[in-house]
């Protein structure tokens, strides 16, 4: 029991012990925390969600929106495209018709009678 008793004594003080280091801030906290678990510390893991979805939210909706953008300008691109090719796809149309009205007019001009008339507009 001697012994033991010395090696109390050889121990320093308490306050000694707990001399600040670098790795303390003064008043017990390590300054070595993680700022995140500083961050959920101070405003709670309520306030630590609704400041990342702020955040996501501040990052994340004006890349949505620009891609929105480029989205409906391609798409009213798309729109006058479909319209010309629509516009050249009638007037082929009216081409045609005229072309066959042409020829069904050449072959009843060519007809020597009735029957040879009629068979040119079953054609």
């Amino acid at each position: 029991m001697a012994e033991r008793r010395v090696r109390q004594e050889e121990r320093p003080p308490d306050d000694e012990r707990r001399r600040p280091t670098d790795d303390y801030n003064g008043n017990g906290r390590s300054d070595r925390i993680h700022i995140w678990a500083r961050a959920i510390g101070m405003v709670g893991i309520p306030g630590v969600l609704a400041i990342g979805f702020g955040y996501v939210g501040a990052t994340k909706i004006p890349a949505i929106e620009r891609e929105l953008v480029l989205q409906t300008v391609e798409a009213q691109q798309t729109r006058a495209t479909i319209a010309a090719g629509n516009e050249q796809l009638r007037q082929l149309n009216e081409r045609v018709d005229r072309f066959i009205r042409i020829a069904i007019i050449g072959c009843q001009n060519a007809a020597k009678d009735d029957d040879a008339r009629n068979r040119c507009l079953e054609r």
